[in-house]
């Protein structure tokens, strides 16, 4: 199985400048965009607050990457028309359930992995902020 975890990024400024109404509009339309992206290979979860897991089965490396691929273009053209932004980081990881590992310690992988992809993005816009 793999697991795929996502975390809407800057969720708290948009609920604190916008009010949790604005929020809510990004956390209902996250879950629509990972639902249409998602719903043919797995099945997609709300974990948290502004927090979502995707379980799939036989999912390969290449598809994973086709996958989130897939959903920046989703979120790109969703954002072509908000005017607040939602961004998503991500991460994932294979769990097998014949090796030693719990399926807690891959959810984990996926976890560090998506934390690695937010501090990213940030790093990135923090980037383009200074650039201009």
């Amino acid at each position: 199985m793999t697991i795929f975890v996502f975390d809407l990024n800057n969720l708290k400024k948009i609920n604190d400048l916008y009010g949790h109404s604005q929020g809510d509009i990004l956390i209902k339309s996250a879950a629509t965009l990972l639902s249409n992206c998602f719903s043919q290979v797995g099945e997609v979860f709300r974990i948290g607050g502004d927090e979502f897991c995707a379980l799939c089965i036989n999912m390969t490396d290449e598809r994973a990457e086709s996958l989130l691929l897939q959903l920046k273009q989703l979120l790109d053209a969703f954002n072509n028309d908000m005017t607040h932004q939602l961004e998503m980081a991500h991460g994932y990881a294979h769990y097998d359930c014949h090796s030693n590992e719990t399926i807690y310690a891959a959810f984990s992988r996926a976890d560090d992995a998506m934390y690695a992809h937010k501090a990213y993005c940030k790093s990135a816009f923090e980037r383009r902020a200074n650039n201009h």
